[in-house]
């Protein structure tokens, strides 16, 4: 069935309701829209308490080596501290429509269990999805059976021609890690060293999926989630022929959205103006 415009639109991280995104103000503010589809970030405290947040670090503190103690004395915007998932969650089931749907992005590895039970705790399973960066967190979502549509965001090399085919082939075999990255590739991507799990924006650089994953990600109904200038006809060829739906970002201007949202294998567009494309369109 094919999606109207409209129905390919996804908030890129409760951005335009709220001065700052991921804010509680935000989400209550967002509770009032027509978007059915909403983005956040998670990342997880030394202690294992997962906040909605998108950097690795915070005023000067470092997630993977910071308490939930001193995170939840942290204000994000005037006297909102940084929220945590299981209380965003909570406003999720309670304010929200029942067909609204939340895409949860994964940044740290190793809180599968975590998220899946706080999802369970609020009844929310049927209106989630999974996005991540970490290839090895969305293995992980698999393994423990969770159902919900699984996407990578990755750094797909279809649109570099010959220099991409080069990459891939050079990169296949190699973890590099450049300050808070990580960028691995296809053949690695379940061998990332634990200390690398948290605090770190990761990245795998390919064209096509190693097959292992392309299998999970496919069964789960999932597909990818690719930047907007990395969109080309062999990337959407791939994934028509492979059963992947295709998610591009971040698109936040009017005419540019109806291009994206006009082609075919495109399944949703992630915009920081959500709301105003959407009473544009």
């Amino acid at each position: 069935m094919t999606k109207t415009p409209v129905e390919k639109l996804l908030s890129h991280r409760f951005r335009g309701y709220a001065p700052v995104e991921h804010t509680f103000s935000g989400f209550l503010e967002a509770a009032k829209s027509s978007v059915k589809y909403f983005e956040i970030d998670t990342r997880a405290s030394k202690d294992g308490v997962v906040y909605v947040f998108h950097d690795p670090y915070i005023h000067g503190h470092i997630f993977p080596q910071t308490g939930s103690t001193v995170i939840d004395s942290i204000n994000i915007y005037n006297d909102e501290p940084v929220p945590r998932l299981d209380d965003a969650l909570r406003i999720f089931k309670t304010d929200f429509s029942s067909d609204t749907v939340f895409c949860l992005d994964i940044k740290d590895i190793g809180f599968e269990k975590e998220h899946i039970r706080l999802i369970e705790k609020h009844g929310l399973e049927k209106q989630v999805a999974i996005v991540s960066w970490c290839a090895l967190a969305l293995m992980n979502f698999s393994r423990e059976g969770f159902s919900a549509p699984l996407f990578l965001s990755y750094q797909s090399l279809f649109s570099y021609g010959l220099r991409g085919r080069l990459t891939e082939f050079l990169a296949q075999n190699r973890i590099k890690v450049k300050k808070y990255n990580v960028f691995t590739g296809k053949n690695v991507f379940e061998s990332i060293p634990r200390e690398l799990y948290q605090g770190y924006f990761h990245s795998l650089r390919c064209r096509t999926l190693p097959d292992k994953l392309l299998k999970v990600i496919r069964k789960s109904g999932g597909g990818v989630c690719v930047a907007k200038n990395l969109i080309c006809p062999e990337l959407v060829s791939y994934c028509n022929e492979n059963g992947l739906r295709l998610w591009v970002y971040s698109v936040n201007e009017i005419n540019a959205y109806r291009r994206f949202a006009s082609m075919d294998g495109v399944d949703m567009i992630f915009s920081d103006r959500a709301e105003s494309i959407f009473k544009e369109l």
